[in-house]
């Protein structure tokens, strides 16, 4: 993919009036059309989705014997709030200081910290949208942030770490020629990727750059695995990188499962259909979008029931026990899947918002919980 700098004008060419939850962005200027209120409505009204429990509500939380867990933090959106965080553009090195949003990632790691031995938390799936632009700057704070973690952390990719751009002022912004976010995440998390190598049993991680669809140049997909006493994590990659509507900056909000070589479903088949020890229920699969068929926001239909009819048929037995992805600012549980639940968690930018997933020692799991 290439680097080059476009200028463009601000343009909202979809009446705010008519959707003003999809396209109210920051300064009251439109961002990118990611939130999910549409879908969302359309889900519920028809069934398989529920809010998730009420962390009060001891009822609903199985007080069993936990073997470890693991904690889920998620759209942190560093920048978010400022035209241009840092320094000047969107491919500056540092700089903007900390604020509201930075304070809650910061406190939401302290959380995880002070939880640690309590819950024994081994690992935190950090599921995408550190940054509110994809600025470079943005990047790196949230990594600082990150690093403060006590245990290791994996970091997965949103889709406003995509495509870099930065506001001029409240009427104009400049981008990158093409989504080359994949590419800076890549560069910013490289050696913690190299140290999770070491740190975490069985860490893999898909090999980038793969040539993307269509001569669109280079990907760098964010694919990983990893094996945490007997379970099986894997975070898939699901961003598009088609750019948002005209007159919008960044990437839309669609998920994708990117089926080409190289790409994030044949990685994901692969890796599952060779990987030797399935159990019950023991696949957890983490990912920045709910691998849902809701439109904006979601995977299409057809890709929906691809993933569907994979997981279902996948050795003998049920293997996969579900889904845990961010993306949508709020918590809820949809059973789509069926017995496989798609858990969502909140905005950490938003109530320092963290989820644990814990492992019993009998082998169920338990999502219920927040810090």
């Amino acid at each position: 993919m290439g680097s080059d700098t476009q200028t463009k004008p601000f343009s909202n060419r979809v009446p705010r009036s008519a959707c003003p939850a999809v396209f109210a962005g920051r300064h009251g200027r439109a961002s990118r059309p990611w939130h999910p209120i549409i879908p969302l409505v359309l889900l519920c009204t028809v069934g398989g989705c529920q809010p998730a429990a009420d962390d009060d509500d001891d009822s609903t939380v199985d007080e069993g014997p936990a073997a470890f867990s693991l904690a889920i933090l998620t759209d942190t959106h560093v920048g978010e709030g400022q035209l241009d965080h840092g320094e000047p553009g969107f491919d500056d090195s540092g700089g903007g200081g900390d604020d509201e949003i930075t304070q809650r990632l910061a406190a939401a790691v302290q959380k995880i910290n002070v939880a640690v031995d309590e819950h024994d938390i081994r690992l935190v799936m950090a599921l995408g949208d550190f940054t509110d632009s994809a600025e470079r700057s943005e990047l790196v704070r949230a990594r600082e942030l990150l690093d403060e973690l006590t245990v290791p952390y994996v970091p997965l990719i949103g889709n406003h770490d995509m495509w870099p751009y930065a506001w001029i002022d409240g009427d104009s912004y400049e981008e990158a020629a093409e989504a080359t976010g994949d590419d800076l995440f890549d560069e910013v998390f490289a050696d913690h990727f190299a140290a999770l190598d070491g740190r975490l049993e069985r860490f893999e991680k898909a090999p980038v750059p793969v040539e993307g669809p269509d001569g669109s140049g280079d990907w760098y997909p964010v694919n990983v695995a990893l094996d945490v006493e007997g379970i099986h994590v894997v975070g898939i990659d699901l961003g598009t990188r088609e750019a948002a509507p005209p007159g919008l900056p960044g990437v839309g909000p669609d998920a994708d499962l990117h089926d080409f070589p190289g790409g994030t479903w044949p990685w994901f088949t692969d890796h599952l259909e060779g990987y030797p020890d399935l159990g019950d229920r023991n696949v957890l699969v983490f990912a920045h979008h709910p691998p849902l068929p809701l439109g904006l926001d979601s995977l299409a239909p057809d890709e929906f029931d691809a993933m569907e009819s994979f997981i279902h048929g996948l050795g003998s037995g049920d293997h996969v026990f579900g889904f845990f992805a961010g993306h949508w600012h709020m918590d809820l549980v949809s059973d789509l899947y069926g017995a496989e639940p798609v858990v969502v968690t909140g905005a950490t930018k938003e109530d320092e918002s963290v989820r644990l997933v814990r492992i019993g020692a009998d082998g169920s799991v338990d999502y219920e919980i927040k810090l």
